[in-house]
C-alpha cells in the first residue's frame, strides 16, 4: 500500500494528524491495528476519524467502509470525494461531508522482504488476473534503517525498460514463519509474456533487428539500474518480460544492501509459500563463477550475466548456459 495519502508504517499522534489537516475537507489514511486503517478528516474545524477494515476473501484483499467494500484505497477515495453527488460520509453529530484534498506524506512508506511471485485473482472480475509478488519480510532485513530507505527508493525508480513497483501492502496478521506477509504490486503490462516463452515458442529464426533491439533494451534498464547502484542478480531471460509491442522490460531486480540477497542463489532453495508458485530454484545455473564460490556479484558479474542472456536469446534459449564445443 503506496498510496500518497497512506501514512505509515508508524502511525501518526492525534496532534499530529492535527497539525497535517489544516482544511476542512482535508484527510489522509493511516496504520490503526491489524486489520484496520484510520481515515482521518477535519470536517467543520474538528478532526474526525472514521476505521477501514480489511477483509480478507479467499486470498484476497478488500477495503470495507461505510457497507462498502473497494479494492483500492484510491477507489474508496474517490468514492466519496468532492464532486459525487451522492456519496457522503456522515459524522456522529450527523453533519455530511465529503473528502476534497488529500493530505501526502512526505516519504514512502512501508517495507519490503523477498518473497514469491504470484497471480492474483481479482475478487470482483473473477476471470481477471494480475501479476503480483508476496514478499516474506525477515528480521535481519528489515532491522536495518539504510535497506529501508533503499526498498523505498526502489518506487522512485521509472524507465521504459524497467517493470515498476506501484505499491505493496503489509499483511501482519497473516504470518509465515513469524513474518508478515507482503504483498507488492508491479505495473501491469498487458499481454505480457517472459522473452523465455517467446524465445522457446518459437519455431523459426527473427530478424536479427528483434534481438539486437531486445539485447539493447536490456543494456538500457541495466545501466539505469547501475547508475543506481542496483546490480541485477537474476538477470536471465525469464526475468525479462515482453509487452504486445515486443518490448523489452527488466523485473525481479532488487537493492544492493538486503543482507540475504546472495542466499537467493543457492541450489536448494526451497519453494517456502506454495508449490503453485511462480518461483524456479535453478537460478543458480545463470551465475558466474565467483557467485557460486565466494558469494561474490559486482559489475563483472553482471557482465558476465548480460552476456548470458545475449546467448540466450540468440540461441533461442535451447541450449541455456551450457557452452557446445565444436
Amino acid at each position: 500500500m503506496n498510496c500518497s495519502f497512506f501514512h505509515g508504517p508508524k502511525s501518526l499522534s492525534f496532534d499530529e494528524t492535527k497539525e497535517l489537516l489544516e482544511k476542512n475537507g482535508d484527510f489522509l489514511i493511516q496504520d490503526y491495528r491489524d486489520l484496520q486503517l484510520l481515515l482521518s478528516v477535519k470536517v467543520y474545524g474538528k478532526i474526525q476519524e472514521f476505521v477501514v477494515e480489511i477483509v480478507q476473501e479467499c486470498g484476497q484483499l478488500l477495503f470495507s467502509f461505510l457497507n462498502e467494500n473497494f479494492n483500492r484505497l484510491e477507489d474508496l477515495v474517490l468514492a466519496f470525494s468532492s464532486g459525487r453527488d451522492t456519496c457522503y460520509i456522515q459524522t456522529r453529530e450527523g453533519d455530511q461531508f465529503q473528502l476534497i484534498r488529500p493530505i501526502k506524506r512526505r516519504k514512502f512508506a512501508g517495507r519490503f522482504g523477498y518473497g514469491e511471485c504470484l497471480n492474483i485473482r481479482d475478487s470482483v472480475q473473477p476471470n481477471k488476473i494480475e501479476p503480483a509478488f508476496v514478499r516474506i519480510l525477515r528480521h535481519d532485513f528489515s532491522c536495518s534503517k539504510q535497506v529501508e530507505d533503499d526498498l523505498e527508493k526502489l518506487i522512485e525508480i521509472k524507465h521504459r525498460n524497467l517493470v515498476r513497483v506501484l505499491d505493496f501492502f503489509i499483511l501482519h496478521s497473516c504470518s509465515y514463519n513469524g513474518s508478515p506477509l507482503i504483498f507488492v504490486r508491479f505495473d501491469q503490462i498487458a499481454k505480457a509474456t517472459s522473452l523465455f516463452d517467446r524465445l522457446f515458442d518459437l519455431q523459426n529464426v527473427l530478424s536479427s533487428r528483434q534481438y539486437i533491439k531486445w539485447g539493447y533494451q536490456a543494456a538500457k534498464g541495466l545501466n539505469f539500474l547501475m547508475d543506481r547502484g542496483i546490480l541485477h542478480k537474476r538477470l536471465t531471460a525469464r526475468s525479462c518480460l515482453l509487452d504486445n509491442m515486443e518490448n523489452l522490460r527488466l523485473s525481479d531486480f532488487w537493492t544492493e544492501n538486503d543482507p540475504g540477497d546472495l542466499n537467493l542463489f543457492q541450489r536448494n532453495l526451497p519453494n517456502s509459500i506454495s508449490q503453485r508458485t511462480i518461483m524456479f530454484s535453478d537460478g543458480w545455473r545463470y551465475l558466474p563463477a565467483e557467485t557460486l564460490i565466494n558469494n561474490q556479484f559486482d559489475c563483472t558479474s553482471q557482465v558476465w550475466t548480460f552476456g548470458l542472456l545475449i546467448w540466450q536469446i540468440y540461441t533461442h534459449h535451447q541450449f541455456g548456459n551450457r557452452i557446445i564445443l565444436g
